[in-house]
């Protein structure tokens, strides 16, 4: 009985997609409390209830449109993927807590990078985008388990293995640094 040999093989733990929407957000969270605490102690402070009362409204609306986005980009979550020698891919991907194993030929896989954010200097959010026959399989970003680095490189080793070469917009949105605070 002949071993498996793999030219990619990662792996990662399972977590939960309320736990990665909870950990990509909690920054955020913290933030915004800061803001209500503040708006809150001006409010008192000068009896302007009309303050607390926008603040409120303003970060509820900010909230709200946050999660949506936090919500989209975290429901995927790639637990394992491995290349063989002979171009066969495996992956375990997760849509929110739902398992799906793909496995399917390296040749019939299409993989696009995406950068989404940063507007105003904001955070950029990385992500590879499987995709069969035209059909989206998962997307994986570099919120959580994922880093920025270990995104990259598997977008790049994926373009590798089937022999095709970079475009020059891929290679320019490898380059891109993340920023703010990460």
């Amino acid at each position: 009985m002949s071993e498996t040999t793999y030219k990619y093989e990662k792996n990662l733990p399972f977590v939960p997609f309320k736990k990665r929407y909870l950990r990509a957000s909690r920054l955020f969270f913290m933030l915004q409390g800061l803001l209500l605490v503040m708006f809150l102690s001006i409010s008192l402070q000068y009896r302007i209830f009309s303050i607390l009362l926008l603040a409120i409204g303003a970060i509820t609306l900010v909230s709200v449109i946050y999660i949506f986005r936090i919500r989209k980009k975290t429901k995927y979550f790639l637990q394992s993927i491995k290349i063989t020698n002979d171009h066969v891919v495996s992956m375990a991907m997760y849509r929110k807590d739902e398992k799906f194993d793909h496995q399917l030929n390296l040749e019939n896989l299409d993989v696009t990078f995406e950068v989404t954010g940063g507007g105003r200097r904001g955070r950029l959010t990385f992500a590879v985008v499987f995709a069969y026959n035209g059909q989206t399989l998962g997307k994986q970003s570099d919120l959580g388990k994922w880093k920025t680095s270990e995104v990259k490189e598997l977008f790049s080793s994926i373009k590798q293995y089937k022999g095709e070469s970079l475009t020059p917009k891929e290679a320019d949105l490898l380059r891109m640094k993340r920023g703010f605070l990460g």
